[in-house]
């Protein structure tokens, strides 16, 4: 589970490893992380922002390894467990079939 596209990088060398050793990693994102600001475009607002994220996204996850993930597109700042939210998740982690 992430909250915003690139929370994975602080596993990211967990992730290649695991995968390496031959697990199936299915990312659970929440949010396009569209309230970040982007350094390298600090005029990018909102709905861009979050598109430029999500390009990113996948390029990480074609270098880590990744092949499939869920995008729920919850609000990002405002995102709060509800038994919603949680059946939601455990909806798709039955999907996956993981314990």
């Amino acid at each position: 589970f992430s909250a915003h596209p690139d929370d994975h990088i602080v596993y990211g060398g967990t992730l290649i490893k695991l995968i390496k050793a031959g697990y199936s990693v299915h990312e659970i994102l929440l949010t396009d992380g569209q309230r970040a600001r982007l350094l390298n475009n600090s005029q990018a607002q909102g709905e861009e922002v979050g598109k430029i994220r999500l390009k990113e996204l996948n390029k990480a996850h074609k270098i880590i390894g990744i092949k499939n993930y869920t995008f729920l597109n919850l609000n990002n700042g405002n995102i709060c467990p509800t038994e919603k939210s949680f059946k939601e998740a455990v909806k798709i982690i039955r999907k996956l079939n993981v314990d």
